[in-house]
């Protein structure tokens, strides 16, 4: 952020979590060395509130004026033009407020490059209930954006996007800190990347994941193929061994009943048993 200057138009994006109050008033101390006017447009902030926070609100140069009306606005807009005393910085808080009065979010993008056009704006807005139609509108018209967000860590990060004189677009990302008289020290910020597994390897994790008998162990060859061997109660009764004695004891029982039922129950017993033979 540190060669980002002051000039035309800067939206902040804040989020919640991660507020952008004190980098707007850092912008607004540094646009005291470069320009003749700062003014604080509020429409979402008392100026009593403001100037308790920050000294450098009450400063020579410094008019702040609570805007509650788009009629309000428009006469800023329309005294800014005629007005020849020298170049004027315009703060903006927030600009949330006139993209409810505005009937489009294209006339709101006219206001903030009028305001400009005399020297600076910079506009903080809040990302909540803020559509990606309208921040897509006003990154293409401002020549600064500064989105603010919280990492999964709980470090302030900023995504700064700007153009060179050429016109190339630089955007850089990094983690930033303002301390109480609104000094910003950033660095760049790299974000962590989650490990993505190849499909083979999530195969393999998978079958290792079936064998819990091998977890752990680090088995030879012939331990292996003795593993492979051992005959489990389960495994046995699925083999023919396994059915054959389950008939034996189904016949013993049946013999058992042949004692204690009549002739005719035992000869249907008998050809039940011979649909299960044949």
């Amino acid at each position: 952020m540190g060669i980002i200057y002051l000039w035309e138009l800067k939206v902040i994006s804040d989020a919640v979590g991660c507020s952008g109050e004190r980098l707007w008033v850092n912008l607004l101390d540094k646009a005291l060395h470069t320009f003749t006017q700062v003014r604080l447009l509020l429409m979402a902030t008392w100026a009593d509130t403001l100037e308790r926070r920050y000294a450098c609100v009450s400063k020579e140069g410094v008019s702040l004026q609570n805007v509650d009306r788009i009629d309000a606005l428009l006469r800023i807009l329309k005294r800014s033009e005629d007005d020849e005393k020298g170049r004027t910085a315009f703060f903006i808080d927030s600009a949330n407020v006139p993209l409810m009065w505005c009937s489009s979010p294209d006339r709101l993008a006219r206001m903030l490059k009028k305001l400009a056009g005399r020297g600076a704006a910079v506009a903080r807005i809040h990302e909540e209930g803020l559509s990606n139609d309208v921040w897509q509108l006003l990154s293409v018209v401002a020549d600064v954006t500064l989105c603010l967000r919280v990492s999964s860590d709980r470090t302030a990060i900023c995504k700064s996007t700007f153009y060179t004189k050429n016109g190339k677009r630089i955007t850089k990302v990094e983690s930033f800190k303002v301390d109480d008289q609104c000094r910003v020290s950033c660095s760049p910020y790299m974000e962590e990347k989650a490990v993505i597994l190849p499909e083979k390897a999530k195969a393999d994790s998978l079958e290792e994941m079936v064998l819990p008998f091998d977890i752990g162990l680090q088995l030879s060859e012939s331990e292996l193929e003795a593993k492979r061997n051992v005959k489990l109660p389960y495994m046995a009764a699925q083999t023919q061994e396994g059915i054959t004695y389950k008939f034996v004891v189904l016949l013993l029982i049946l013999h058992e009943l042949h004692k204690s039922i009549s002739f005719e129950q035992r000869k249907c017993i008998s050809e039940s048993c011979e649909l299960l033979i044949g």
